[in-house]
């Protein structure tokens, strides 16, 4: 599921969901497929990846071993479509990561 979400594999994504995959699943850095959707998803198909693990219900906060929750992804990756999603899902916009940087501190102006 995280290859799928990295690589922008919406069928794929459909179908790991279809048959009960954990959208939870951690790799070894804790990241979940919501963080990879985010992070490396481009375009229309990163959009429908996202939209489909939050519709399945991704945990939205979950923390990567950095501490970096989506949101913190979300405003340091630049994809506002995120932010706007994640924080009218009521994430925690004060929430701060290893370094103690809240999501908007990593925005890139």
């Amino acid at each position: 599921l995280h290859d799928a979400a990295r690589y922008g594999d919406v069928e794929a994504v459909e179908d790991f969901i279809a048959v009960g995959k954990d959208i939870n699943a951690r790799d070894s850095s804790s990241r979940t497929p919501i963080h990879y959707a985010i992070a490396f998803g481009k375009g229309d198909a990163g959009e429908e990846i996202f939209n489909l693990l939050l519709e399945a219900g991704a945990d939205l906060t979950a923390t990567d071993e950095k501490k970096n929750t989506p949101l913190h992804y979300a405003c340091g990756y630049g994809k506002p479509f995120a932010v706007k999603a994640l924080l009218e899902k009521g994430c925690d916009k004060t929430a701060t990561n290893g370094t103690g940087k809240k999501p908007i501190e990593l925005v890139k102006l």
